[in-house]
């Protein structure tokens, strides 16, 4: 591997370590981009994201969460707004939430 990757690839395993998961992971992305990236880079960037990958999923769940109760109990574009990212989770989760736009 290149110097250039090595430096990468030690970049990104600072910011896993570091738990900056979305740092990580738009490095990585940006690498995955190129035009041509060499076998045993694109491997350990390939395992890197699949590393950063849940905890990005995981993060974004829960901040959809916290923002959707925000946006029920809030002004008509808002219970629009709410709707619109109900539509991207599993409805028994959010019963009362629910409950509270159709009511």
């Amino acid at each position: 591997m290149n110097a250039y990757y090595h430096s990468l690839i030690e970049e990104i395993k600072k910011e896993i370590d570091e738990k900056s998961y979305a740092q990580a992971y738009e490095l990585i992305c940006q690498e995955l981009n190129m035009p041509y990236v060499p076998e045993d880079a694109l491997e350990l960037l390939e395992y890197y994201k699949s590393e950063c990958k849940p905890y990005l999923e995981q993060k974004s769940k829960s901040m959809d969460f916290s923002k959707l109760q925000d946006y029920v109990h809030g002004t008509l574009e808002q219970k629009i707004y709410a709707i619109s990212i109900l539509e991207n989770m599993n409805l028994r989760m959010c019963h009362d939430e629910v409950q509270e736009l159709l009511d």
